[in-house]
């Protein structure tokens, strides 16, 4: 599913994610893919929220941030067709070590760039987060993104690293935790030249699968 709050209609899908690049739309400071896989635990509780919470997200990200994630109802596609391999092979084209999974991928400039910025999101959240949990987390996320996304291209990902790390909003209970963390955040770069290369590659090895 893609987060579209800037688009005329919303649109799903991992596949659409890279049509969007082939018709020239390329105007969000930030992009991000949520990966978790179809197990137990945390990925299960991720795949409920994203699932039933969508038109949140698709509001909160607003103009800052594209969000996409592997399941599509325009395709009728939930993370449960794939295997838990299939998922760490996508991970890998966009550079996220596979024990960093669940993990939310951040990137910009998507055609020119090949650096990403992963968030652990098993750093942060336990498999009994609640829902009211996760909207607090995604909320203080949006925040340090929105602050970010005004800076120029080239310091965008730095400047979100470091805002994770150091910008929690205070009234955000996720605030002394991220601080307390360790390597929650680390940067990375994808297998191809480019992102839109990347995409590319998981996109077509997402149409073979399902």
């Amino acid at each position: 599913m893609l987060s579209a709050m800037a688009m005329a209609a919303p649109i799903y899908g991992v596949e659409d994610f890279v049509r969007l690049f082939d018709e020239n739309v390329d105007y969000f400071p930030f992009y991000s893919v949520i990966l978790y896989t179809p197990q137990n635990g945390l990925d299960q509780r991720l795949h409920e929220y994203v699932s039933s919470h969508w038109n949140f997200l698709n509001r909160l990200t607003g103009e800052s941030s594209l969000l996409a994630a592997l399941e599509s109802r325009d395709h009728d596609r939930s993370i449960s067709d794939f295997r838990p391999e299939e998922v760490y092979d996508i991970a890998r084209e966009l550079g996220v070590p596979v024990n960093a999974v669940p993990a939310l991928v951040f990137f910009t400039a998507v055609r020119d760039r090949d650096a990403t910025l992963v968030l652990r999101l098993g750093q942060f959240l336990s498999s009994t987060v609640t829902d009211e949990e996760l909207t607090d987390f995604f909320r203080g996320l949006a925040a340090v993104v929105d602050i970010c996304a005004d800076r120029d291209e080239g310091e965008r990902l730095e400047c979100l690293r470091r805002g994770i790390e150091r910008e929690w909003p205070k009234d955000s209970q996720w605030h002394g935790r991220a601080r307390d963390i360790a390597n929650s955040v680390v940067t990375s770069t994808t297998k191809a030249a480019t992102i839109v290369q990347a995409l590319s590659v998981i996109a077509a090895l997402i149409g073979r699968l399902t």
